[in-house]
């Protein structure tokens, strides 16, 4: 009965799970107003509490993450009151980051990241059936509800997945495109690899053909970044009986680079542009792509963070710069943080994405290359108020939390140590 029970609830946790990352990046859910996805998250939170109403008694807020969740709330505040923002903008934003916060507080952050990489597991496997099916027999997805994005592009929905009906078929899952999908399933290998290490190898391998077939330049940076410490990081332990964990997990990292490289030489033109050949084109010719939209939304709002360093500009303005720039879309989540809403909500999510890398295995130098790893997997798309990376950053603090607490045990017991010998004498 107990095991039933037990069993019922992780299943209700991944539908939890899957909901937050859905609700947040769903590719049919771009259509929607931010009063609409307003709507959707607030019946998502009390879905949250109806769900694990038993385990109320046993929540534990973490303090860090409180006073972070406080801070940030003010500075919405703050910010839209200096720039003259409406109240529907405050609201909105304190709505997502009180969904990211109530995941953070019931859910422990081991249990959510074990079951989120699990998730992601299963998201890859599905939506490579799909990519797989529209390459070899696309008449097969008809049968498939088409559903539309912001823009109006059409795709079929087979609710773990979507595809889109396009020139280039690309992998991005349930998410509103491939470059956000990347980012997902980059967060998870990450944690897979150095942190939670079951299934590392199988979830290695799924990771990485399904990050090759989003095509997505960042992507493929990013998870390349992560092979290699992880690589360099294996190497570096001399143990004998780690060995051959080592070689077998070099020789996946070789056998899938190795593999990317041949299929990469055989795509056609369209996708090999797709990958790389959008970054030769900004270099030669400096014009209009989508690698010259991310470096103006990094370098515009950056500016916009200077000239407004306190509370930053807001929303409204940092959206009116891009439209009125050229470049459009605010992509690049890491400077937006500091252009939208100043330095005290910069610094502080940036340093929530570095405490998750305290929870990874490694010296400091294996963590902040990590840690750049992660800010780099972010440049490229908007998660300024997306819930579903705010939980990770919150999550970030339970673990700064966690090693000060450390720290401090380590040094009262190296204190009570050293006062020992006096104790006896």
């Amino acid at each position: 009965m107990n095991l039933n029970i037990s069993r019922n609830r992780d299943r209700l946790d991944y539908v939890l799970i899957y909901l937050l990352l859905l609700v947040s990046n769903g590719y049919q859910l771009s259509v929607y107003s931010g009063i609409i996805r307003l709507l959707m998250f607030l019946g998502l939170i009390v879905l949250l509490v109806f769900c694990r109403f038993g385990q109320i008694a046993q929540i534990k807020i973490n303090r860090l993450s409180l006073l972070i969740f406080t801070g940030a709330v003010c500075n919405i505040f703050f910010t839209a009151l200096v720039n003259g923002q409406g109240f529907n903008q405050i609201i909105i934003s304190v709505a997502f980051f009180l969904s990211a916060f109530m995941y953070t507080i019931v859910y422990d952050s081991d249990g959510f990241i074990e079951k989120y990489i699990k998730l992601m597991r299963f998201l890859c496997v599905f939506s490579l059936i799909l990519y797989f099916a529209a390459k070899l027999i696309p008449q097969a997805l008809t049968w498939l509800p088409v559903v539309s994005n912001v823009n109006g592009l059409p795709a079929y929905n087979a609710v773990f997945s979507t595809i889109c009906i396009n020139y280039l078929i690309r992998n991005q899952g349930i998410f509103w495109e491939p470059g956000a999908y990347q980012t997902f399933i980059n967060l998870a290998m990450l944690f897979n690899l150095f942190a939670f290490k079951k299934d590392r190898l199988i979830n290695l391998i799924i990771f990485g053909i399904t990050i090759f077939t989003t095509y997505s330049t960042t992507g493929y940076i990013v998870a390349l970044i992560i092979i290699l410490v992880f690589v360099m990081h294996s190497l570096s332990k001399t143990e004998r009986e780690k060995q051959r964990s080592v070689l077998s997990k070099v020789c996946a990292a070789a056998v899938l680079i190795t593999a990317g490289l041949i299929v990469y030489g055989s795509l056609p033109d369209t996708a090999k542009y797709q990958v790389f050949g959008k970054i030769s084109f900004y270099i030669e010719n400096g014009r209009y792509s989508s690698t010259s939209v991310r470096i103006d939304a990094f370098t515009y709002p950056l500016r916009q963070f200077v000239a407004r360093p306190f509370f930053g500009s807001g929303t409204d303005r940092i959206s009116e710069l891009a439209l009125s720039s050229g470049y459009n879309m605010n992509t690049n989540t890491i400077v937006n943080w500091f252009a939208m809403f100043g330095i005290f909500m910069g610094i502080s999510m940036n340093c929530g994405l570095y405490g998750l890398c305290c929870r990874l295995e490694g010296k400091t130098a294996v963590r902040i290359l990590l840690f750049a790893a992660v800010l780099l997997s972010m440049s490229s798309e908007d998660y300024v108020r997306n819930p579903s990376i705010l939980v990770f950053v919150l999550y970030g603090y339970h673990y700064l939390e966690r090693k000060a607490a450390g720290l401090q045990n380590g040094a009262a017991i190296i204190e009570a140590s050293a006062e020992l010998p006096k104790t006896i004498q």
